[in-house]
Parts: structure tokens; sequence; C-alpha cells
């Protein structure tokens, strides 16, 4: 565009020398038309002739003066160019303002049939890296939904409410956190505490989960030997089973005498400590069914 107004420049001053020479004659002619003696008539063909030269010369004055008002058109123009280029620069300025202003609406706008903001949908969604951005930015967590719930009550999972508890613990001035509902920080040092404490709780669950493992084996190893006993048993004649069944009470009834106990069932030899026992003869039972069987194997002595 300066190029092209510089050639327009050129031919106009081209143009203007053309027509200040033309005019140079044409006064020259007058003059010498005006200059003619007292007396002295023109032809027609003169006359003419002066009479073309001055509209000439009236014409070349109209010429000059459309030329100045271009030139002055063209300044102005240059000038108006000049002060639209500083007007955009500045509207640019401003929208840079506006537009930061828009994004903070946006921010904080309450959308939907709920009311919620866009803190309130990162929260119910559960991105963390979105509400922390979004704090960052300037997102309110004090503004409530329809409902009258902040973003910290519609969180749905406990690292998001953390989220919001960390935040609180690094800018603890920024936001009205009362009314956000957020209980309190979560510093660093917390974390490393509950991290500590989560460590032992599962430390702790680790070694019980072994012992009722071992506990599990060894009820398992013990029926194993109650069935091979079961078993071995069944195997085993009525007179075997007997004399099984006394050594077992002789047993019992040793055991019961180390211990410093003297009554004990005289089938069984179970310890009738505290109890009313059952009795027979000159034995003692600790249940009807001690007495009932130690009956049978008494007559079946006898029968022998």
């Amino acid at each position: 565009m300066n190029c092209e107004n510089s050639c327009l420049s050129g031919v106009e001053q081209n143009e203007s020398l053309e027509n200040n020479e033309d005019i140079n004659r044409t006064g020259e002619d007058c003059e010498s038309f005006d200059s003619v003696k007292p007396g002295y008539s023109l032809s027609g063909a003169e006359e003419s002739m002066r009479t073309n030269r001055t509209e000439r010369g009236a014409s070349s004055n109209l010429n000059n003066s459309i030329l100045n008002s271009k030139a002055d058109r063209t300044e102005n123009s240059r000038d108006q160019s000049k002060k639209g280029t500083e007007e955009t620069k500045e509207l640019e300025r401003n929208n840079g303002e506006v537009s930061l202003k828009s994004v903070l609406d946006v921010i904080n706008g309450r959308f939907g049939e709920g009311g919620d903001t866009l803190l309130h949908v990162a929260s119910r969604s559960s991105r963390t890296d979105i509400v922390s951005m979004l704090l960052e930015s300037g997102a309110d967590p004090a503004l409530k939904d329809d409902k009258g719930r902040p973003p910290f009550v519609v969180a749905s999972s406990k690292e998001t409410r953390n989220e919001f508890r960390r935040y609180m613990a690094s800018h603890p001035d920024r936001y009205d956190y009362v009314t956000a509902q957020i209980p309190s920080a979560l510093t660093p040092e917390m974390e490393n505490e509950r991290e500590k404490r989560n460590a032992e709780r599962k430390k702790a669950q680790k070694k019980a989960q072994k012992q009722r493992v071992k506990e599990q084996k060894a009820l398992e190893r013990r029926k194993e030997e109650e069935e091979k006993e079961k078993k071995a048993l069944q195997a085993l004649s009525d007179r075997e089973k007997r004399a099984l069944a006394a050594e077992r009470r002789f047993a019992q009834q040793r055991a019961a005498k180390q211990a410093g106990i003297n009554s004990c069932c005289a089938w069984c030899s179970a310890s009738l400590v505290g109890q009313v026992p059952f009795e027979r003869l000159a034995y003692k039972y600790c249940s009807t069914t001690c007495v009932r069987a130690h009956r049978l194997d008494m007559e079946t002595q006898q029968q022998r």
C-alpha cells in the first residue's frame, strides 16, 4: 500500500508540473494579448485563440485544486489509518481482559438442571486431576448447586475429597472452606502418618492371616488323625475295642492323679470337679452315657 501511495504521489506531481507549465504558457499568452496596443483590433482567429487559452488556464487551475484536494485526502487517510491501528491494538488489549473475565465466569458458572458448576462435575466424576486444575484456575469450592451442596459433598471417592483437603492445606486463605464444608486440611505429614498406620495395620492383618492358616492346617491334621483312628477302631474286634477303651481310661486316670485331681468319672476318667456326679454302686460318673456303658461292660465281663 505504501508503494501504491508513492507511485500515485509521483504521478500526481508529474501532472501538477505539466499543468503548471501550461498555466505559465497560458499566462504568457494572456499577457501578450493583454499587452496589445490600444487601437489595435484583433482578428477573429486571434480572438478565438485568446479565448481558448483563457479557458485552458481556468481548467488548469481547477485541476490543481482537484490534485491538492486529493493530496489532502490521502494525508487524512494515512492519519486515520494510523489512528485505526492504535485503536485496534487498544481494543485487542481490552479484549484480552474481557476474555480472562469470561473464562472465570464460565469456570464458576452453573449449568444444567441441577445448577452444577464445572467443579461439581469433576468432583462427582472422581477426576482429581481436573479438580486440582480447576481450583488453581479460580473455581470456587464454596459455590453450591440447587440442592445446597458444594463440590466437596458430592465427591464420589475418598481420594477426590482428599484432593480438596490437600488444596486447603497449601492455600489456606484463598477460599471460604467453611462454606465449602471441607472439614480440615490434609498436610503431607498427616498423609505420611496415615500411610505408616496403614502399613502397620496391613502387617498385623497379614500376621493374623498366617496364624489362621496355621490353625486351620492343625485342625485339618487333627481331623485326619481322628479319621484314621476311627477307621482303625472299626477294624478292631469288640474285645480289642474294650481293651483299647480301658487303656485310655487308665491313661486319663493317671493324668488326673498327676494333676492332683482325685475325683473323676469311672468310665471316661473325666474330671468331676465342680460337678454333681452320677453314682452306681461304688462308682461315679460324669453322665448317664458313661453309667450305661460301664454297666454293659461289667455285665459282659460277668457273663464270661
